[in-house]
């Protein structure tokens, strides 16, 4: 061989060895960052747990503050019975007008299934006795 096609191929190989020191680095840099984003994420992970922990302790803490404040006690029993005020202004108007209230309809309605299940009890009877029993068999509702 002729010393020109040494050095080449010296180069050549020199520049190779580089080239493949250069990705082994990359490997190791991009191994070392992914091991360090891991490390960070856990310990952030950790970090927001007990943050979120301590938070709910001391949102617990204050609650329970302003449970014993009598100026919020003052407001809850305002709240209360304003809320009562205003439920039997309500009623006191629908009945003023005529119109049932939440729980008329809700009276009605029970009462009104109750009727139906002792309706289809006595169909269901008709049916199979064959027989048509009257009315007066069967206990009236109590309302």
């Amino acid at each position: 061989m002729t010393e020109p096609e040494t050095l080449s191929e010296a180069r050549e190989s020199r520049i190779n060895e580089a080239v493949q020191f250069l990705d082994d680095e990359f490997q190791r840099v991009q191994r070392e960052l992914n091991e360090r984003r891991k490390s960070f994420e856990k310990e952030f992970a950790s970090k927001r747990k007990n943050v979120e922990k301590r938070t709910r302790k001391e949102l617990k803490r204050i609650q329970s503050e302003l449970k014993k404040n009598p100026i919020v006690k003052r407001a809850d029993a305002v709240r209360k019975d304003v809320t009562k005020e205003v439920e039997t202004r309500v009623d006191s108007l629908l009945g003023l007008m005529q119109i049932a209230s939440r729980s008329d309809v809700q009276r009605i309605n029970k009462k009104l299934t109750t009727l139906n299940r002792r309706l289809k009890e006595i169909e269901e009877s008709r049916k199979t006795n064959g027989s048509s029993p009257s009315i007066k068999e069967h206990h009236p509702v109590q309302g």
